[in-house]
């Protein structure tokens, strides 16, 4: 198991304060952002960042560092988000603050997948929590390091996760 364990009682408390904190600094907007969620540090992060960095910009994504914002502001960015893709990292916690429904995409070492936190969340806030792996070529044995991720998957999973069709 992860080394994160979040029990029912912490998910409700959870669920309960950003509920209370939306109703009363956030107005709830139609969802309409789509979200890159960027890392600022040097581990655990992409390896191929060019290569994601355009294929989202094609989609249209805003990038968004978590760590710049204020907890108003990140209330406000994550409640408007139909979508929110990046490098699995704690800034995904704000995901507490999603409308019901939102799409989660998150890059992760393959050697993280014990790593359960965001997909307890997501169950408690009924959330669509997707994890997308480290290329399969690469060896990776310190759950730690950066690594790819395959940029034709990632495009599937867009296009699938907003019902669009495929942009050339």
């Amino acid at each position: 198991l992860g080394d994160t364990m979040l029990y029912k009682v912490a998910l409700e408390a959870l669920r309960d304060f950003a509920l209370n904190y939306q109703k009363k600094y956030t107005k709830l907007e139609k969802k309409s952002k789509r979200i890159y969620l960027r890392r600022s540090g040097v581990r655990r992060s992409l390896k191929n960042t060019s290569e994601v960095d355009a294929l989202l910009k094609k989609y249209d994504f805003e990038v968004v560092y978590g760590d710049e914002l204020t907890l108003k502001e990140k209330s406000k960015i994550f409640s408007q988000a139909e979508i929110i893709v990046g490098p699995g990292s704690s800034g995904f916690a704000n995901i507490i603050f999603c409308q019901k429904d939102a799409r989660i995409i998150s890059f992760i070492n393959k050697n993280r997948v014990w790593d359960t936190y965001l997909s307890a969340i997501g169950d408690a806030f009924d959330l669509d929590v997707k994890y997308l792996l480290s290329n399969k070529e690469e060896d990776i044995n310190d759950f730690q390091t950066s690594y790819s991720i395959d940029v034709s998957i990632l495009e599937e999973e867009i296009i699938h996760s907003l019902n669009l069709t495929k942009e050339t």
